[in-house]
């Protein structure tokens, strides 16, 4: 009994033996699965984590190429609407509703209504500008004053000063003047109202004169062809003026024009040399021997060579 015993206890041992070693198995089985936990547990963070920025890179394309469609199509409507516009503004300028401003004019008028003058200004930008865009300001002379008690046309201070503000230019007008006048009618070749004007104002005429301004009238009469015309108004303009008549019948005489000049040619005050008589009683000799006859009892043989006359008739 007693050695059952014993060997009851011993089994009894031998299996807590056993027991005990089947525990510390399993902990030493469980102590690397604990490890195999915390690396999957790891690899799970680090595969989250690369998710995430996957995701978040994603989600940035995502709003790069929203963005980028936002601003395509932002510029499309941009373009589509300009394009709009500039159709709209061409139909409406097509149909009539959009009205270009006209060049804008300073014009003086008297007390009687009456237009003095008319000057269209060199404004830049006019066509977009309205009424409300201009501004008129002067200042006076030293006397305080714009005309003098005495003002016609041409007598107006000339130190008064007035200017014409629009919103990129300004244009400064003082009263004309009668030179002014004089080169605004030369200027646009109205020499016959030029030379009236300044035969008018002659005592106020400072940059021109009637002699200057006549023979600007005569070339421009003898470059029209208005050859008798010309003549008709050499005795006004070249007066006593031998040289000056000369020089004109010498042109008459070029273009084969003696003819219109001969009765305006003066046979004293001024006498001419007597080479231009002979040149026009041997054009007549020529083409009209009952002319020459006219001017040989017109013209008084003391102005002219007559044995010069004689021997060209007999070789005629």
């Amino acid at each position: 009994m007693d050695e059952l015993r014993a060997l009851d206890d011993k089994s009894d041992g031998h299996d807590d033996h056993n027991a005990a070693g089947d525990e510390g198995g399993k902990e030493k089985q469980q102590e690397p699965s604990d490890e195999e936990e915390r690396k999957e547990s790891k690899q799970a963070e680090d595969n989250d984590s690369e998710d995430e920025a996957a995701e978040q890179q994603q989600q940035q394309q995502q709003q790069q190429q929203q963005d980028g469609g936002d601003v395509e199509q932002k510029k499309q409507v941009a373009n589509d609407e300009e394009k709009k516009a500039g159709d709209d503004a061409n139909s409406k300028e097509e149909s009539g509703l959009v009205r270009v401003a006209h060049r804008p004019q300073l014009r003086i008028v008297s007390r009687q209504n009456d237009e003095v003058s008319s000057d269209a200004l060199p404004i830049r930008g006019f066509e977009h500008y309205v009424a409300n865009d201009y501004r008129l300001d002067f200042l006076p002379d030293t006397t305080g004053s714009l005309f003098s008690e005495q003002a016609t046309t041409f007598t107006a201070t000339s130190d008064a000063l007035f200017y014409i503000v629009s919103p990129k230019d300004i244009v400064v007008a003082k009263p004309r003047d009668v030179d002014d006048h004089l080169a605004w009618l030369l200027q646009r070749e109205r020499y016959e109202e030029a030379l009236r004007t300044a035969e008018e104002y002659e005592a106020s005429v400072k940059r021109h004169s009637i002699r200057q301004i006549g023979e600007r009238f005569l070339r421009y009469l003898f470059d029209h062809g208005e050859y008798e015309v010309a003549a008709s108004h050499c005795p006004r303009l070249l007066q006593g003026d031998r040289e000056l008549w000369d020089t004109w019948v010498l042109l008459f005489a070029k273009t084969l024009q003696l003819r219109a000049i001969s009765p305006y040619i003066p046979l004293a005050d001024p006498q001419l040399s007597g080479t231009v008589y002979e040149m026009v009683l041997n054009h007549f000799l020529r083409t009209d021997p009952l002319e020459l006859l006219r001017k040989i009892k017109q013209w008084p043989a003391s102005i002219y060579n007559i044995d010069n006359v004689i021997t060209a008739v007999i070789d005629r």
